[in-house]
């Protein structure tokens, strides 16, 4: 059985996130989205590093970026009430697991303590089960139009 680190990741990761970024991008080639702005992607990682925080996950013995998860602080439109919100997640298809993604989202937890945490899916992901497994409400739905 495969062991992982996870970790928060800082500057000497961005070069790897990105390459996973791609590898997402790639997975999701049916939906038609735009292409990949490199300049816009390392401009929002360099954001999200500062303002935010990513979480990354590795096998222990290997460097190798096989998920990791995005987020920042905000707070509801309406309210000046905190929310955390996670701009992405991701994990290789090879190494998808509810053990990945449960310790990917309770990094997330122990920072946002007792706050909200939000997560839309955009990419037609089938994951309501698992997210409402790990506590989270369905709050509705993310719609699209071409």
């Amino acid at each position: 059985m495969d062991s992982y680190r996870f970790y928060q990741a800082n500057e000497k990761d961005l070069d790897n996130i990105f390459e996973l970024l791609k590898k997402f991008k790639r997975d999701l080639r049916h939906l038609n989205l735009p292409d990949i702005s490199e300049d816009k992607v390392f401009k929002t990682l360099d954001n999200l590093i500062t303002k935010g925080r990513i979480i990354c996950c590795s096998l222990n013995n290997n460097e190798e970026i096989i998920g990791c998860i995005a987020f920042y602080k905000t707070s509801y439109w309406w309210s000046d009430t905190p929310l955390y919100n996670i701009h992405f997640v991701y994990v290789l298809p090879k190494y998808r697991n509810f053990v990945i993604f449960r310790n990917l989202l309770g990094g997330v937890q122990k920072i946002a303590k007792k706050d909200h945490i939000n997560l839309s899916i955009s990419t037609q992901l089938e994951i309501d089960p698992v997210l409402k497994k790990l506590g989270f409400e369905d709050m509705g739905k993310n719609w699209r139009f071409n």
